[in-house]
């Protein structure tokens, strides 16, 4: 944890070209999910959407984009779960 809030304009996490792609998808795609329940909770991605949208930005490496798409979902998923319990 950082000892005081930074500030937005100077936080910008520069990607490496491998993974401008999967953020890019992700950025699109990140709201189309699959929900469950009486709560309808959030349980995945709606890896339908990001296909579509991978096909429609002409990425190369859809296999690995979509598994760089599908890990930084879920790890905001398992983020935003945890400030919830």
């Amino acid at each position: 944890m950082p000892p005081e809030d930074p500030p937005c304009n100077d936080c910008r996490v520069d990607l490496t070209p491998e993974n401008e792609d999967a953020a890019a998808i992700y950025q699109i795609c990140k709201r189309q999910v699959l929900t469950a329940g009486p709560e309808n909770e959030v349980i995945d991605l709606d890896y339908s959407t990001v296909i579509m949208v991978m096909d429609l930005y002409q990425v190369k490496d859809k296999k690995g984009c979509l598994n760089k798409v599908s890990k930084i979902f879920h790890h905001m998923l398992n983020d935003s779960r945890s400030e919830r319990d």
